[in-house]
């Protein structure tokens, strides 16, 4: 600031000289310049730039110190004294151990509960049927389930022994027994076995249909019996009967003498040509036929006491194979 005020007079004297020298003008038609007083310059108008003829400011005075003009209306706004205090420092904040984990509430367990009863296994189950006595009888099918019956034949038809054609065209073939004569007639074909006890008697036979025809019964048959020909005595069958293409009977039949009962036909869920695991018991004068799992669709007639005789296979308007027979006896008391 000094710097460029002595500048500032410099310049003011330099341009006073050499005004008052007459360098800068022609004085020759100028009235003669005023006296100077007591060595002094006169001041130049304050209004007139004499290189601009435009007004001025006047110079502000050189000596003393330029005044701040205010910012705004009012006073200024001091400085605020600074803090001789300094920013405290993060104090360390203390390790503290984390609370221990809490157990969980020990809660009670609920109580066990009651297993269902055991059900009986579906034939086909890949554990087996329930079969409380061993004997090789499921309990849905056992006439004693609490009582073994004994075992007097089991036969799955590898060969021909022990059987007799009475009628028809038998033969083993391929592990089955096949009757293979098929004629439209009522005339039945028979292969049977002696000797047994058929006055308490329960067997089973799988066997499927392979061609039937006309429309009168068509059937294949477990039977069993005390004698042989036209006129038997004490003859029962347990049948299934194809009525339709689609559909199936189960039938009971018995012939005692020359009065003939039945059949006793009821719809049986269809299975198509089989195999058809038949069960067929004959207890006292009562016998009962079904097919393996449906003792309720079962059917009951009365029958009279066959005595020592013959299990038959049986068929009529049909060729059909039989895959194998077990015949139980039956004890007279079940527990």
């Amino acid at each position: 600031m000094e710097r460029w005020r002595t500048r500032k007079l410099v310049a003011h004297v330099v341009f006073i000289s050499l005004a008052l020298s007459g360098c800068f003008f022609d004085r020759s038609g100028l009235p003669p310049s005023p006296p100077v007083d007591g060595g002094h310059l006169p001041d130049l108008p304050a209004t007139l730039d004499w290189r601009t003829d435009h007004p001025v400011v006047p110079d502000m005075a050189l000596d003393g110190p330029i005044p701040d003009l205010p910012l705004a209306d009012g006073p200024p706004t001091p400085d605020l004294p600074q803090s001789d205090q300094s920013i405290a420092p993060d104090w360390p904040v203390p390790d503290q151990p984390l609370p221990p984990d809490l157990p969980p509430p020990d809660l009670p367990l609920p109580p066990d509960l009651p297993l269902p009863p055991d059900l009986p296994l579906p034939p086909d189950s890949p554990v087996g049927p329930l079969d409380t006595d061993g004997d090789g009888i499921p309990d849905f099918d056992d006439p004693c389930p609490n009582t073994v019956n004994p075992l007097t034949l089991q036969d799955t038809f590898n060969s021909a022994a022990g059987w007799t054609v009475y009628s028809g065209n038998w033969s083993i073939n391929a592990g089955d027994w096949l009757q293979s004569q098929l004629q439209d007639s009522s005339s039945a074909q028979h292969l049977y076995r002696s000797s047994f006890n058929v006055t308490d008697v329960y067997i089973e036979l799988s066997a499927s249909f392979v061609q039937t025809i006309g429309t009168g019964s068509r059937y294949f048959a477990a039977g069993a019996r005390t004698t042989l020909g036209a006129v038997s005595k004490h003859y029962h069958k347990c049948s299934i009967y194809r009525v339709t293409a689609n559909s199936y009977e189960l039938g009971g039949f018995t012939r005692d003498g020359t009065s003939t009962t039945g059949p006793f036909q009821k719809p049986t869920p269809s299975q198509g040509n089989g195999p058809y695991a038949v069960r067929f018991s004959i207890r006292g004068s009562s016998a009962k036929c079904w097919v393996s799992g449906q003792q309720a669709n079962a059917v009951t007639w009365t029958a009279g006491s066959p005595g020592s005789g013959t299990v038959e296979l049986v068929t009529q308007r049909a060729t059909a194979r039989f895959h194998q027979i077990r015949v139980y006896g039956i004890p007279a008391v079940c527990n």
